[in-house]
């Protein structure tokens, strides 16, 4: 399965390169697409990490959010992700 077919549009990562996928490749794949905010699902640690303020080439806050907090994207502050309810 190639990254164009995997499920909700985001590439799957294996634990091996985890680090450096997101810190690299991703960074700079989706920054070149203009994505404001992206957010990469980590299973094993039941967090997700959030990337945003894109400016210069790198994204200028990078933050991790894990159980039992909530997550809120930029782009729909009524939308809010409880990470106690996605990691059951």
């Amino acid at each position: 399965m190639s990254d164009d077919d995997q499920p909700f549009g985001g590439p799957v990562i294996s634990p091996a390169f985890r680090r450096a996928c997101r810190m690299s490749k991703i960074s700079t794949v989706v920054y070149s697409r203009r994505i404001a905010e992206y957010w990469v699902v980590d299973c094993a640690a039941k967090a997700i990490h959030v990337f945003s303020d894109p400016k210069d080439g790198r994204y200028g806050t990078k933050r991790i959010v894990s159980v039992p907090n909530t997550l809120t994207p930029d782009c729909n502050r009524d939308a809010v992700l409880d990470l106690s309810e996605l990691f059951l």
